[in-house]
């Protein structure tokens, strides 16, 4: 059984839209969270018809809809993935898109004292690309073919075509408003650095024709994880590596490292490295906090306050495709 609940107006994370349909859907083999869901479109549709004359309601109800959008409410659920759609769709619409967390060192880096230079008028950007100077610092990019999956607007993309000198750097991306933006912008790096359309879960690439994949705080957006992770392995050459950097919501369990680890190796992959990097993500946000005036947007202020209370986590991880053993 499935029921519509419409919204005149309804506030997707930061993205405020109209005439919004979600559908909730009975199902007697997940009894609890089926009422959770309905329990909350129940008080969405409340809150949104009573917010003008209880202004009390309105920071209730855009926590709500953000705690589901970040699974700390509801994690496996499907309203969380029409959420999720609605501001994906939304948001990649325009020329900026994601959340982009960003990374701050423990410590000064020296080599990396000029990226207050080159962005000094971009402190988010240049917090962003730190992630990717991170997750990249183990591994040899020079004249190799490199694949990123989910290049968003291409950014880092760009960055490390520009600083790691790749034979050839592929961005990829299922949004084709995103791909049109990266081909428009980076144009001038042609061809060493284009970008295709295409789903994580089904790359549109050859069998190991990638010594380099990296992925960086994309994946908790897609619903079939392990599948990604397949495909990675399989556009990978032998000995190929995997630059991941992302956040994950901490289940009881296994820790979010031991469940990452566990994909990664039935996948095939190897682990040569690891990090649990959530201080320097919550250190990212702190330094951006401070920049701008000691308040962050909702959704980073958020993930501020989660990331500072281990409910989300953040992981990077390098790992590698074994070779087959020489016959």
């Amino acid at each position: 059984m499935s029921v519509p609940f419409h919204f005149d107006h309804f506030d997707a994370v930061d993205h405020p839209l109209k005439n919004v349909d979600l559908l909730w859907h009975f199902d007697a083999s997940r009894l609890s969270t089926s009422m959770s869901e309905l329990t909350m479109l129940v008080f969405w549709k409340a809150a949104y018809r009573l917010r003008k004359r209880l202004p009390s309601l309105e920071e209730r109800l855009h926590r709500s809809i953000l705690d589901v959008y970040l699974g700390v409410r509801i994690p496996e659920s499907g309203l969380r993935s029409q959420i999720a759609r609605l501001r994906n769709d939304s948001q990649y619409q325009t020329a900026g898109a994601g959340v982009d967390v960003g990374y701050a060192p423990d410590a000064p880096i020296p080599q990396w004292a000029v990226m207050s230079r080159w962005f000094a008028a971009a402190p988010q950007k240049r917090l962003h690309m730190q992630m990717y100077l991170k997750i990249t610092a183990k591994t040899d990019l020079k004249d190799k073919r490199v694949l990123e999956v989910g290049c968003g607007q291409g950014d880092g993309a760009g960055f490390l075509t520009q600083v790691k000198f790749p034979k050839q750097y592929v961005g990829v991306d299922l949004h084709a408003t995103q791909i049109q933006l990266c081909a428009t912008r980076y144009r001038p790096l042609a061809p060493t650095l284009v970008f295709s359309r295409g789903d994580a879960q089904q790359l549109p690439l050859k069998t190991a024709s990638f010594d380099v994949a990296i992925n960086v705080e994309s994946s908790h957006s897609y619903p079939m994880f392990d599948t990604f992770v397949g495909e990675v392995f399989r556009v990978l050459v032998p000995d190929g590596v995997f630059c991941f950097a992302d956040l994950r919501k901490a289940m009881p369990g296994d820790s979010c490292e031991t469940q990452l680890r566990k994909q990664f190796e039935r996948a095939g992959f190897v682990v040569d490295h690891h990090e649990d990097i959530t201080s320097n993500a919550v250190r990212s946000l702190d330094e951006l906090r401070e920049l701008n005036g000691g308040r962050l947007w909702d959704e980073f202020e958020s993930l501020r306050d989660l990331f500072g209370r281990r409910v989300f986590e953040y992981h990077y991880f390098l790992l590698r495709k074994p070779a087959p053993p020489a016959s």
